[in-house]
């Protein structure tokens, strides 16, 4: 069993077959996945800790032969629905295309199709080490990617409080470029554990931060 930190938005797990999951315990309430969508690989793009549930889209390759289109609209989707994970090409224009961390690859092509399901984080199981290439690394999305998905699915109405909440969460802050010129230094508070992007300037920062009962401390970035 993995710690609930571990199905971090970006991680891609195994969501095992129906029969096996309602075998050992009863379908929850929570869950939204359609029966054909189980034994799949999943990417995590939310969750909720109340219900315990992360938020998943499936992954595919369409049985890894050819037809592509005619898999797809046997299936009741459309091409725009589906967002190719590098190597694997677009089948919609404008689509982004998804990066693995630590240059991963699936053993095929590999698509997400961007509607997101619902289930309970205890039935996800590590992936089938068949299926990548490099078996000794992660196996995560790339934060970058994950804000190209949110965007895209936001602008194509897919379930929009999953995607608002992971495009809030992908996206790193950036401090605009805002020389002192004897000006008070520019304060801005933020949570200790943030990834810092600051843009290649000479212009000087005072960073503020809060540590344990609201200790402030102060970082000088030139």
């Amino acid at each position: 069993m993995s710690s609930d930190s571990m199905f971090r938005p970006g991680t891609i797990w195994w969501l095992p077959r129906l029969n096996d999951i309602s075998d050992q315990e009863p379908l929850d309430s929570y869950c939204t996945v359609p029966p054909k969508c189980f034994s799949h690989s999943v990417l995590v793009v939310g969750g909720d800790e109340t219900t315990q549930c992360s938020a998943i889209v499936i992954l595919t390759s369409f049985g890894g032969g050819e037809s592509i289109r005619h898999r797809i609209r046997n299936r009741g989707h459309e091409p725009q629905d589906y967002v190719p994970i590098h190597p694997a090409y677009s089948l919609y224009k404008n689509t982004p295309t998804l990066k693995l961390c630590a240059s991963k690859e699936f053993k095929r092509l590999i698509w997400v199709n961007v509607q997101p399901y619902w289930c309970p984080r205890v039935w996800l199981q590590e992936t089938w080490r068949s299926i990548w290439k490099n078996k000794d690394v992660g196996r995560s999305i790339e934060t970058s990617s994950l804000c190209e998905l949110a965007r895209y699915a936001i602008r194509n109405r897919y379930y929009s409080v999953v995607y608002e909440q992971l495009l809030e969460i992908s996206t790193p802050p950036i401090f605009p470029p805002f020389p002192l010129q004897n000006r008070e230094p520019l304060r801005v508070d933020i949570p200790v554990d943030t990834t810092l992007c600051i843009p290649d300037t000479s212009a000087e920062f005072e960073i503020r931060y809060t540590i344990g009962n609201n200790r402030t401390k102060v970082a000088y970035i030139v």
